[in-house]
């Protein structure tokens, strides 16, 4: 995601906070709002993770995108940090792009740059044409960017008019598909934060025996063997092992039944 956008998004989203309504093997319903009640900015997300879909209603708009597939939150927040792709997944929204004088303004001053290169048009002619267009800025910001005055403009230039720049004049994608993707990546952030999963850790050495010593940690996420390498560096010493074989989430009667937890509340947490 673009610096700029997320750093809007975590303004606008400062203060705010995740609570799960409904969380088990099939749904995730999360309210993400800010904890002083307002409803402003106040965003619902809906995941129905058996049949892959996303649906999000509050104050920012309505989306439903659709991956077809099983989907995790944790697979959905790292799909979210490509705008792209989420747009693609996207099946109906309540608004795909602005179209803002600004940044028709400055469509226009590129497609300028290009016709005084690439055609025979003088700048006079170009400016004064343009000026028109910008005249009628109203239409193209309402989204009626084939309104006949704009047309006759478009086609003294290119007859496939709609197929060049002029059919995207001041086109943006709407900060509210930012919005929603930053806000649960933060959402789901925040309660994650709060969730304690089980790892079964499992070490090696290097000379080649089938010597193997297990361990349990707790994390917000999974780690991979290196960064649990990293993390249990101090037991493979005291232990005598060198390298971390697997990295196997198991649950918390598993880890009961297994493993010493009678001080689990004093344990580190990998990835906090």
């Amino acid at each position: 995601m673009q610096k700029n956008k997320l750093a809007m998004c975590k303004r606008i989203f400062k203060g705010f906070q995740a609570t799960k309504i409904v969380d088990d093997e099939k749904f995730l319903i999360i309210d993400w709002k800010n904890k002083d009640g307002s409803g402003e900015y106040a965003i619902r997300y809906s995941l129905d993770m058996e049949k892959g879909n996303f649906i999000i209603t509050g104050d920012v708009g309505y989306c439903i995108a659709s991956w077809h597939n099983h989907l995790t939150p944790d697979n959905l927040s790292k799909f979210l940090d490509n705008i792209g792709y989420f747009k693609e997944k996207i099946e109906c929204w309540s608004e795909k792009y602005t179209y803002r004088y600004k940044d028709i303004k400055a469509d226009l001053n590129m497609l300028k740059d290009d016709l005084l290169t690439d055609t025979d048009f003088t700048e006079g002619e170009i400016d004064k044409d343009f000026e028109e267009i910008l005249s009628m800025a109203d239409y193209i910001e309402a989204g009626m960017v084939a309104h006949p005055d704009l047309v006759e403009i478009y086609e003294k230039y290119y007859s496939d008019w709609y197929d060049s720049d002029f059919g995207t004049l001041g086109r943006r994608i709407s900060d509210r598909i930012y919005l929603w993707a930053a806000g649960f990546q933060m959402a789901w952030q925040q309660l994650s934060k709060n969730t304690k999963n089980y790892y079964e850790i499992s070490f090696t050495r290097n000379d080649n025996s089938k010597d193997e010593y297990s361990i349990c940690i707790i994390g917000v996420k999974q780690p991979t063997r290196k960064e649990a390498e990293d993390f249990c560096k101090k037991d493979m010493i005291e232990f005598g092992y060198d390298n971390v074989s697997s990295v196997i989430e198991i649950s918390k009667e598993e880890a009961s039944n297994f493993f010493d937890m009678k001080n689990e509340q004093n344990f580190p947490v990998f990835g906090v």
